[in-house]
């Protein structure tokens, strides 16, 4: 094998993993669209129970909205394929780069504690840390 046909091969392996990568992509937010339109559903049902039976005063009318959101974004993401995703967060990155700063914040945040309570279990359980080194027995 010379350069090219490694640079080739290279290319190809690149190609298809972005197409695997894509893929599993587009399918699990479809999934996830389907489970979120459906919360949207059953908040639109819990909102109709709580209009017939008002214990909570504005209870129906945010379940409502929530109801409406939660579809929204189901449909969405059911609908949506990567390279729309894509565009959509850039477009909203640049149209609103506080707000996209401070959601990033937020999620580094959620899951710096994440990571420390699964740390603090394993901990718990007397699990050693592997501090980022697969030993895998050897």
């Amino acid at each position: 094998m010379d350069r090219a046909d490694v640079q080739q091969a290279a290319r190809e392996a690149m190609r298809q993993s972005q197409s695997f990568v894509r893929a599993q992509v587009e399918t699990r937010t479809e999934v996830f669209g389907r489970q979120l339109t459906a919360v949207g559903g059953e908040l639109q049902r819990i909102a109709s129970e709580m209009r017939s039976n008002p214990t909570v005063p504005g209870g129906a009318d945010l379940a409502m909205r929530g109801a409406a959101l939660a579809t929204q974004a189901g449909t969405y993401l059911e609908h949506a394929d990567s390279d729309r995703m894509i565009a959509d967060a850039e477009r909203f990155t640049r149209q609103r780069p506080l707000i996209a700063a401070a959601l990033a914040a937020a999620t580094g945040f959620a899951l710096s504690r994440v990571l420390k309570a699964a740390a603090s279990r394993r901990n718990a359980a007397g699990t050693p840390a592997t501090d980022g080194v697969m030993d895998h027995g050897r």
